[in-house]
């Protein structure tokens, strides 16, 4: 028995492209074969059309359908999407393309037109740029010449300005004339020394702006040639202040500007201790990242760690002992650190702990509460319930007492079967009456046992819930 030959699908399918030129595709192939290389293929669309067309001659529209039904084609264009359809409606006698080809044929031109109106659009549009750009290049050399007019009068004027403030002792008022200065006539001011001005702490106008954080004008002063280094009558520096304050950006600037990192006043209090003191994290953290002496002492022996205990700032304190900071370093009165930071320190862990027992016995007290009551709203959901039960047991006695009753009237009904009919009915309305009569006082004390009941039930609630409440004070 001869062995079935197996094609090579992966060799056909990389040179379908090949199979179709040569126009004999479907000669050379099986349809379970076309199946497979289709399915694994990506045709174009020319490529698709043409073995369309090699298939009118050979196969039957069915036998094509099942061919084609899961190939791939490769659709770039609105032009590829017609191609096929008209392709395919050819071979496949498929009329109903019809109305699709001629909608997608009109809509190609719709976007064509569209596209033609947004270009001319587009060049009415850049028309009007250019003469807008040729508007608006007059106005800004109109209002050029305009400005050299006011310039040439402001500049008169600002100029007298700085005169008169050179002679003036008002600090706060050369302070803010530099802040609102513009940087045309900043340059002047400052070369006219007004920055120099002190005020009655002997701070300068850097000085000033560095405590303020006033970043704007310290880049002002140090870009217009400030001393970034000047020093105050207690030897602080704009860095000093800027770190003293907190004033993250500041100290960032002033650093990069190449502002003396170990700079110290009088009483030897570098930028790092005056952070670290006052508690700024994030100032301290940035110096020692640019490598301020973590172990720099002032004239009292304090170093940063010291300055940040004995003041009792317990993240720069950890922040530094975490960084390598002595944790034994002794000021001139041998205080170590970590006693110093305990003076500080105790009261307020003794505050947390005392915040943490409250609270843990507020919860302990509210655990107790929620049991009991969830204890007393089980009980409550108990009790209503063998009441309810109790009053239907009650009512179910009383309809068994009438339904014996009932029976026996039926049974004394019958026996006198033998009395005359007058007679029958007369004691049949009597027994009626009597029914009637008994019924009533029956429903009369059903209601009444029901009316009773209820209120004995509501009496037992509103008594449980005063033990509750008590209860709840005493918990409380």
């Amino acid at each position: 028995m001869s062995e079935e030959i197996v094609p090579d699908f992966e060799y056909i399918i990389a040179h379908v492209k090949d199979y179709i030129e040569e126009g004999m595709f479907f000669n050379i192939f099986r349809l379970e074969d076309i199946k497979v290389i289709l399915k694994n293929s990506t045709l174009t669309t020319d490529e698709f059309d043409y073995l369309l067309k090699q298939s009118t001659s050979t196969i039957s529209a069915e036998n094509l359908y099942l061919c084609i039904q899961k190939a791939n084609v490769s659709i770039q264009s609105t032009e590829d999407v017609v191609s096929v359809l008209r392709s395919l409606k050819k071979c496949m006698k498929l009329k109903m393309f019809n109305g699709i080809i001629n909608f997608l044929v009109h809509k190609k031109k719709e976007i064509f037109n569209s596209t033609e109106k947004i270009k001319n659009l587009q060049k009415e549009l850049n028309e009007i740029r250019n003469q807008k750009q040729k508007s608006d290049d007059e106005i800004k050399s109109l209002q050029s010449q305009l400005n050299l007019i006011n310039d040439a009068n402001g500049q008169r004027e600002i100029l007298s300005k700085i005169t008169e403030l050179k002679n003036s002792n008002d600090f706060e008022l050369v302070y803010n004339f530099l802040d609102e200065l513009s940087q045309i006539f900043f340059s002047k001011a400052v070369e006219e020394g007004l920055w120099k001005k002190i005020n009655h702490n002997g701070d300068n106008v850097l000085h000033v702006a560095s405590q303020k954080g006033n970043l704007r004008l310290v880049k002002s002063l140090i870009f217009c040639g400030c001393d970034k280094e000047a020093k105050t009558k207690n030897g602080k520096t704009p860095l000093i202040y800027a770190s003293e304050k907190g004033h993250f950006e500041v100290v960032q600037y002033l650093i990069s500007v190449g502002a003396n990192k170990e700079a110290k006043n009088t009483f030897g209090y570098t930028p790092l201790i005056y952070a670290s003191y006052n508690g700024h994290l994030e100032v301290v953290q940035y110096l020692i990242s640019v490598g301020a002496n973590k172990e720099a002492k002032n004239t009292f022996g304090y170093t940063a760690l010291t300055s940040a205990s004995s003041n009792g700032h317990l993240e720069v304190l950890q922040y530094l002992i975490s960084v390598g900071a002595d944790k034994e370093a002794k000021t001139k009165n041998e205080q170590i650190s970590l006693i110093s930071a305990s003076k500080n320190v105790n009261l307020t862990l003794l505050n947390i702990l005392s915040l943490l027992e409250l609270i843990k016995k507020q919860r302990l007290k509210m655990n107790i509460l929620h049991s009991f009551m969830h204890h007393i709203m089980v009980n409550l959901k108990s009790f209503n319930i063998l009441s309810r039960l109790e009053l239907i047991k009650k009512q179910r006695i009383m309809v068994d007492i009438l339904h014996s009753f009932m029976h026996h009237i039926m049974v004394n009904l019958k026996s006198f079967n033998i009395l005359s009919r007058l007679e029958l009915i007369k004691k049949q309305r009597i027994m009626v009456d009597i029914l009637h009569s008994f019924m009533h006082h029956i429903m009369v004390n059903l209601k009444s046992f029901n009316i009773l009941s209820r209120l004995e039930l509501i009496k037992k609630q509103k008594q449980m819930m005063e033990n509750l409440s008590w209860m709840l004070l005493q918990v409380l």
